[in-house]
C-alpha cells in the first residue's frame, strides 16, 4: 500500500513538472525502445510521458468515464506496463507486417478496450471459408462464388495498439 502511495505521489510530481512542456496530441504514438524496459524508473518515465500526452487535463489521472478515479493510478500503471511489454514483444516478432505503438489506449485492458470501442451490431453468418494468406488463386475462387466479405479482428490487442504498416 505504501508503495502505491509513493508511486502516486511521484507520478503527480512528475506530471506537474512536465505537463506545461508536453505536446498534447492524442493521435500521436509513442514508440518503445529497449531502454524503456531496462528498469522500473525508465518505465515510470515512459508512463509519465504518456500521462502528459493523454491525461494532461486530469493532472495525470485517468479520463475514461467508465473508470473510478479513486486509487486507479497504480492499477492503470500496472496495465500500462503489461501493455508496453506486449507491444515491445510484438514489435520484436519478424513474422508480422505491422508495428505496434503506445497510444491513447495504453492504460486499458483489452477487455476494457473491446467493451468501449468495438461494440457493433451483431450479424449472423451461417457459413464461411477462410482464404489462406497470400494465395491469390484461392482468393479468385472465393470471389467467383460470391458474396465475399473481409473481416478484421478489431478486438485483439494488436488492433488496440496498431501503429503502422511496415
Amino acid at each position: 500500500m505504501v508503495g502505491f502511495i509513493l508511486l502516486a505521489i511521484l507520478l503527480l510530481q512528475l506530471t506537474s513538472t512536465f505537463t506545461s512542456s508536453a505536446i498534447h496530441n492524442h493521435d500521436s504514438v509513442i514508440q518503445i525502445t529497449d531502454n524503456d524496459l531496462q528498469s522500473e524508473a525508465n518505465l515510470l518515465q515512459l508512463y509519465q510521458r504518456w500521462l502528459t500526452i493523454y491525461r494532461h487535463k486530469e493532472n495525470g489521472f485517468i479520463s475514461n468515464p467508465h473508470l473510478s478515479p479513486n486509487n486507479e493510478l497504480p492499477n492503470r500503471y500496472q496495465i500500462f506496463k503489461d501493455n508496453v511489454h506486449f507491444i515491445h514483444a510484438g514489435n520484436k516478432r519478424k513474422d508480422t507486417s505491422y508495428k505496434l505503438g503506445v497510444n491513447k489506449f495504453a492504460d486499458l485492458t483489452n477487455k476494457e478496450f473491446r467493451s468501449l470501442y468495438t461494440n457493433s451490431p451483431v450479424v449472423v453468418i451461417d457459413g464461411y471459408k477462410d482464404v489462406p494468406p497470400n494465395d491469390s488463386e484461392a482468393l479468385m475462387r472465393a470471389i467467383s462464388q460470391q458474396p465475399v466479405s473481409v473481416a478484421i479482428e478489431a478486438g485483439g490487442p494488436e488492433f488496440q495498439f496498431y501503429s503502422e504498416e511496415l
